[in-house]
């Protein structure tokens, strides 16, 4: 399993992170989504064998990611 965390900026808003939340659900091999709204970050857990990150960071809109990210692996 890999831990990624998403800093994410100008997405304020609880439905839309809602959504955000919804798609990467529904992706095989994610196992978990935390979204911390106030933080501005998206935590997600998936298995590295199912899914890459790459489709992950895909289904966040691209101007609201700071560059900066954090990988923690398991």
């Amino acid at each position: 399993m890999k831990k990624i965390v998403v800093n994410v900026y100008g997405l304020t808003c609880h439905i839309c992170l809602k959504k955000i939340e919804g798609k990467l659900l529904k992706l095989n091999g994610v196992e978990k989504v935390i979204v911390y709204r106030r933080l501005r970050k998206i935590f997600v857990t998936f298995d590295e064998g199912q899914t890459e990150e790459r489709k992950l960071r895909s289904l966040i809109p691209r101007e609201d990611v700071k560059e900066q990210q954090r990988i923690i692996r398991m």
